[in-house]
């Protein structure tokens, strides 16, 4: 028996079952359920534990549904990360404002310091206390604090120069 390959099951799969597919991905998100099919094919396409499957329907709909909870994670930690930078205005999301605030939040980002980076995305992003990160970065307590104090202003001036938040869509409640 020749072993499979996840390109020939997610073809397989979705010539058998695709509408079923794009069903599950529009109950979870209807405005987002064909990225969120697209997302989840190239999760698959990329697993070789598609192709070892005993049901891949089944594993299918499990990497529709873990697509989908990554990407309100997502969504969720830049929501936060807009709540750290903007603690002061109220926060509405347009799809056209999420794009260029990304983009912002990339360039912002990319103008800290290495360590600086770090330690934000660890603690805002990821969610670890400064111990945790004080041993990721082999760094002690008191440094991941001084690290994300001095980053923190320079985020902000850089994300509100950018006009990260000053969208149409009332990004800062203005």
């Amino acid at each position: 028996m020749t072993a499979r390959v996840p390109a020939d099951v997610v073809a397989e799969l979705l010539a058998q079952r695709g509408h079923e597919l794009m069903r599950v991905a529009y109950v979870l998100a209807p405005a987002e359920a064909e990225d969120l099919l697209q997302g989840s094919l190239v999760r698959l396409l990329a697993s070789p534990g598609i192709a070892e499957a005993e049901n891949p329907f089944g594993y299918a709909k499990k990497t529709i549904v873990n697509e989908f909870l990554d990407s309100r994670r997502r969504r969720d930690r830049m929501l936060r990360i807009r709540r750290l930078v903007f603690a002061d205005g109220e926060i509405s999301v347009s799809e056209e404002s999420r794009y260029s605030d990304r983009d912002a939040l990339i360039r912002a980002f990319s103008g800290l310091r290495p360590r600086e980076r770090a330690c934000v995305v660890l603690r805002y992003y990821e969610g670890y206390e400064d111990a945790e990160i004080a041993e990721v970065l082999g760094v002690a307590r008191s440094t991941v604090r001084s690290l994300i104090f001095r980053a923190l202003p320079r985020l902000r001036r850089a994300l509100q120069s950018s006009g990260f938040g000053d969208r149409q869509d009332g990004g800062r409640g203005k």
